[in-house]
């Protein structure tokens, strides 16, 4: 049984490994390693969220996100190889969702590189469009 929380300061080495293994399902690209000190202070503040997905008590996924008054950008969203097609990201995604409704944002943002069709493909199916000019950014419009 799979069960999405908020992450924690203990969650940062599974975080860490998830992050920096290519073959685990990446929904963005990441050219950064996630570094300790960002991560705590990430934590700390309000308009930066972690969500972790368990299964049986083995972190398998996560997402990372930030918002302002207006908008929402997905910083990082990486599904652990072993559990893809198994609708994790799904859950995930409307954890957020659900979050940047609640706080009456007006935009998602996203930053997908173009080799990653499978990726855009997932945000296209949810309506998200490309922004007209820019090479990697992908919006949906909340209201």
């Amino acid at each position: 049984m799979y069960k999405i929380r908020q992450a924690q300061e203990n969650d940062y080495e599974t975080i860490f490994q998830l992050n920096n293994s290519l073959k685990n399902m990446r929904l963005l690209e990441v050219d950064s390693i996630i570094e300790r000190e960002y991560y705590d202070q990430s934590l700390l503040r309000e308009q930066d969220k972690w969500f972790v997905v368990e299964n049986t008590g083995e972190l398998i996924a996560f997402i990372y996100f930030t918002y302002d008054l207006n908008k929402l950008s997905i910083k990082n969203f990486i599904v652990h190889s072993d559990y893809k097609k198994k609708g994790i990201d799904e859950h995930l995604y409307k954890k957020m969702e659900q979050i940047a409704f609640n706080c009456k944002l007006m935009t998602m943002q996203v930053e997908i590189s173009p080799e990653y069709t499978d990726v855009i493909d997932f945000f296209e199916r949810k309506e998200w469009v490309k922004e007209t000019g820019k090479k990697r950014l992908y919006l949906k419009y909340i209201r």
